[in-house]
């Protein structure tokens, strides 16, 4: 009975033994039977780029810069005489608004007026005393001497004299001091005039300095006028561009709280450099009526065209001297270039060759050599 447990067992492990052998050839032979996986081909990936091709022209330097509008007609009101100010249907206040000839300030003249006619009637009697002696010493021109002296009236304002006809009827009203009063009224004359003062364009008073029926004296500054509608815009040029920039070259104007750009000129242009700022002065004319004095504006002067130049962004620009273009392989190359103007968003260079492709944007890992690939 051991014997045939014991034949049972030995049965029993090489049972086991059989079975795992026969597995293991199994399993050999079934991966023998599978397909061996295909290796996949590398493709290489180049960047993918934009390109402009080069040609040369002439372009237009574009000159943009900031500036304060100036009023073109604009005075300092002075009264040149002293008095109380007569009554005006408008007042001299900030703001208001004159016409060109419209009284601006009055000051009451009834003295002086009155000292006026007073010496005209003294003259008037100097003259006519005078009649017996031109009627006998100088009669040929005694007739224009008597139609003067006829129409002479003190309250309005002198004629000129009568023309002499020689030296000697000259000296004669030399000796009778007649030229002497008669200039002395004219200067008399003048100095009523400035107890008016007229608008001399049209134009809105600024900063004033005066009350109705105020006294005023002479010298007194009361203000300022200021016209509108024409205005200068001025401008500080930096010496490497001044050279770009002729008279009547078109401006384009524009204003961050305006919703219309203007149109306008170069007026003027500065022949010393400004201490302060190291530029030259540049005027530009700009004339609209919905402008104000002070106003910031920026200019765009479309000045001399650069010949024989290419437009490229300011940020393809290595070094300041350098630009990448692609060889006939799709290699990026860098060439040098001379920068020939800057503006704001274009730079203008000379140096690239009529036809090169130029790499038309910025890509991190540019560098000399790097194979790339066109957009389509």
């Amino acid at each position: 009975e051991n014997m045939s447990n014991i034949l049972k067992i030995r049965r029993s492990v090489l049972l086991a033994i059989l079975l795992v052998v026969g597995g293991m050839m199994l399993n050999s032979f079934l991966s023998g039977l599978k397909k061996a996986p295909k290796v996949k081909e590398q493709i290489e990936v180049f960047p993918l780029v934009n390109t402009v091709k080069v040609e040369e022209g002439d372009f237009v330097a574009e000159l943009v810069y900031t500036g304060r509008l100036i009023a073109t007609n604009k005075i300092d009101v002075f009264t040149e005489v002293t008095g109380i100010l007569n009554p005006n249907p408008k007042s001299f206040k900030d703001g208001v608004f004159f016409s060109k000839g419209e009284v601006l300030v009055d000051v009451n003249n009834q003295d002086t007026e009155m000292n006026l006619i007073a010496t005209r009637a003294n003259f008037h009697s100097v003259l006519a005393k005078l009649q017996a002696d031109l009627s006998t010493d100088y009669p040929d021109n005694f007739i224009n001497w008597k139609k003067y002296i006829s129409s002479y009236n003190p309250e309005k304002r002198l004629d000129s004299l009568p023309e002499v006809l020689n030296d000697q009827e000259r000296n004669f009203l030399i000796s009778r001091n007649v030229y002497n009063l008669y200039y002395l009224l004219k200067s008399q004359e003048l100095k009523l005039d400035k107890f008016t003062i007229y608008a001399p364009f049209d134009g809105v008073i600024h900063n004033a300095n005066l009350s109705p029926k105020s006294l005023v004296r002479a010298g007194q500054s009361i203000g300022q006028f200021i016209g509108i509608g024409e205005f200068e815009l001025e401008i500080g040029v930096p010496l490497e561009d001044i050279s770009k920039v002729s008279l009547n070259d078109t401006v384009i104007l524009t204003a961050d709280n305006l919703d219309f750009d203007l149109r306008g000129k170069v007026n003027r242009i500065g022949k010393s450099v400004n201490q302060n700022t190291q530029t030259y002065n540049v005027y530009i004319e700009v004339n609209d009526k919905r402008l104000s004095e002070g106003l910031y504006m920026t200019s765009n002067i479309k000045g001399k065209k650069q010949s024989n130049t290419f437009k490229v962004s300011p940020n393809l620009i290595i070094d300041g001297q350098y630009v990448y273009v692609l060889d006939q392989e799709e290699k990026l190359r860098k060439a040098k270039i001379k920068i020939v103007h800057e503006s704001v968003n274009t730079v203008l260079v000379e140096g690239l060759k009529q036809g090169d492709i130029l790499l038309n944007q910025t890509i991190t890992e540019a560098k000399d050599g790097l194979q790339v690939k066109v957009a389509k």
